[in-house]
């Protein structure tokens, strides 16, 4: 609500998808000519759970004032059901359309030139497991911000690289950030975390354990199991010699890469300074 650009890391269960399903609804009601993009790294996760959560919510919001309702409760319910909603495609391609041309939609893709065709006064994107969408998406959703659209990222930290961990490292300026740990999440909410979870699994796992960091308190880890080199070191390296430059000599360090899911890496060596 108050940030045209915010990033939130989450631990896991803590509602993130309810969240970010209900933010779109949020947005589609309050603004006129609104259209809310949903988006997340792999189909399923739109239509099996984004989705998903956008048409219950709906179904919910026409159930009326309920026989034991507060009355707060079933005054809620009066004004959920005088919104009007019109019933939610079953496809979140087709999604949610209003008949003065406001919408929400869902969909995941690999294709930049998709996300960047959206245009309108009021337009919020939103990006749920965020940390596993492809750069490239990023920077397309990015470039929709040129007409002041607005973006919510939503995501475990299961990346220590990436749009989205830089949206809490070196671009953290530019973002509003939130951080939830399990012990943020309220206890006694079914399907929700919980802190006896959590003191549990700092037991087993450890505090070292970046198992422990990324689903238990919501925060980037400082090893991953795959690291040659800790992460931390290399952070702490670069902050070190930030400013270092030795000579003008230039070396180019190149690793090609064959099988299995490795990149090739090209690597420029400037003055001291790795780019």
């Amino acid at each position: 609500r108050d940030g045209d650009r915010v990033s939130v890391k989450s631990c896991h269960k803590a509602g993130k998808s309810l969240t970010a399903s209900t933010a779109a609804l949020w947005f589609a009601s309050c603004f006129p000519q609104a259209r809310v993009v949903l988006t997340a790294p792999t189909h399923r996760q739109v239509k099996g759970v984004l989705w998903k959560e956008v048409r219950r919510l709906i179904r919910a919001s026409k159930a009326g004032p309920r026989p034991g309702d507060s009355p707060e409760e079933a005054r809620r319910a009066v004004i959920r059901q005088a919104m009007g909603w019109p019933d939610p495609h079953v496809s979140p391609d087709d999604g949610l359309q209003f008949e003065d041309g406001r919408e929400i939609i869902g969909f995941s893709t690999v294709e930049p030139e998709r996300m960047a065709g959206f245009s309108g006064p009021n337009q919020l994107f939103i990006a749920d497991e965020a940390s596993g969408i492809p750069d490239v998406m990023h920077d397309a959703i990015d470039s929709a911000r040129a007409g002041g659209a607005k973006v919510l990222m939503i995501s475990n930290p299961t990346r220590a690289e990436g749009y989205f961990f830089d949206s809490f490292g070196k671009n953290a300026e530019f973002w509003k950030n939130i951080s939830i740990s399990a012990y943020d999440v309220p206890s006694g909410i079914q399907g929700l975390t919980n802190a006896s979870w959590a003191a549990q699994k700092l037991v087993e796992w450890g505090v070292q354990d970046a198992r422990y960091q990324v689903r238990v308190l919501g925060e980037f880890a400082s090893e991953y199991d795959d690291d040659v080199i800790p992460r931390a070191l290399l952070t702490a390296h670069l902050i070190r010699h930030e400013h270092t430059s030795s000579s003008n000599d230039v070396v180019v360090g190149v690793d090609p890469a064959r099988y299995g899911q490795d990149d090739s890496v090209i690597a420029v060596n400037v003055g001291g300074r790795i780019s």
